[in-house]
């Protein structure tokens, strides 16, 4: 869906989309996500691919945590500087705490646990079948 929204029908290139976190990698699952993140678009902290002697294909440096910005995340495309932010908001569809909780929570039950991993996955399903309404895009 972003990708779309920065290149419309061009096809991209990995390393060559700075992507900027909201959120520091401890907070909440901001971690995990810049991690998926880095792996569809190249982009890394100060780790990662050096790019080969020249420096062509770097991808170090263009991951950012912490940032000031107004959504979740935004990526910048690095050839054009065009720039679009994603917020996330699974809650418009699914309660992700409430079916955590179901499972480990003090008033889990045995079948509660056991039922866990069907439940989560039908979770993600839904937030997958439902893009455009958990996934805001704001920009071109």
């Amino acid at each position: 869906m972003y990708v779309k929204a920065l290149y419309a029908d061009e096809i991209p290139k990995r390393g060559e989309i700075k992507v900027e976190m909201k959120k520091t990698p401890t907070e909440d699952h901001s971690g995990v996500v810049g991690c998926v993140l880095s792996n569809i678009t190249g982009a890394t902290t100060d780790y990662g691919f050096g790019g080969i002697p020249g420096g062509k294909f770097n991808r170090r440096d263009l991951l950012f945590y912490n940032a000031p910005i107004d959504t979740d995340v935004r990526f910048t495309r690095l050839d054009t500087k065009k720039e679009i932010g994603i917020n996330y908001h699974p809650e418009k569809v699914v309660n992700p705490m409430q079916i955590l909780m179901s499972a480990i929570g003090p008033d889990a039950t045995p079948e509660d646990k056991k039922t866990f991993p069907k439940r989560f996955q039908e979770m993600v399903k839904t937030v997958f079948e439902n893009g455009n309404t958990v996934i805001e895009v704001i920009g071109d």
